[in-house]
């Protein structure tokens, strides 16, 4: 039981640093889907599910 609670605990740690790597990348290519996600080798598919996930708002998040 224990060994769960630490997965649990390492699977937030994964995503809140997932959630930041995602928010670098469309930092990087201010707010492009394609770019952020060619940076990250991600589809567009997949970035758009992930940004959808953690709840991130990469309109926020263009160099303009």
């Amino acid at each position: 039981i224990v060994v769960e609670g630490n997965l649990k605990q390492q699977k937030k740690e994964v995503e809140k640093f997932e959630a930041v790597y995602i928010k670098e990348a469309l930092l990087k290519s201010s707010g492009n889907l394609p770019a952020a996600a060619k940076l990250l080798n991600l589809t567009v598919r997949a970035i758009r599910y992930k940004i959808k996930k953690y709840n991130i708002h990469y309109a926020q998040l263009t160099n303009k």
